[in-house]
């Protein structure tokens, strides 16, 4: 059995990933210096970015409510070649829902 939380402390682990850090952090520094208004416009995008990708999800799950990922990814593991196309164009929905989410905060 899973714990209720165990999925969102996997989750926000992510958050500070040693990776990443090492990756944004410094360069974030030299950006700005740089070009302090640019360093400021993109921490403000990562920080909206995930209000964004927030609405993504609600909106999918409001228009596909009869899809279950889990079961999905299951099915597509197991060789599934109907799950790995309906699962495959979920992303691309997703992801084209994400775009025009920021395109329409952009404009």
């Amino acid at each position: 059995m899973k714990l209720p939380f165990a999925t969102f402390f996997k989750r926000v682990a992510a958050f500070i990933d040693q990776a990443a850090l090492l990756l944004i952090i410094p360069c974030l520094i030299i950006i700005y210096q740089v070009d302090e208004p640019m360093a400021k416009t993109l921490i403000e995008w990562i920080t909206f970015s995930p209000v964004l990708g927030g609405v993504a999800v609600i909106i999918f799950r409001i228009v596909f409510h009869r899809v279950d990922l889990k079961l999905l990814i299951e099915q597509t593991e197991k060789g599934s070649v109907a799950a790995a196309i309906l699962s495959s164009a979920v992303m691309i929905f997703v992801a084209i829902l994400f775009a025009a989410l920021v395109l329409w905060a952009k404009a």
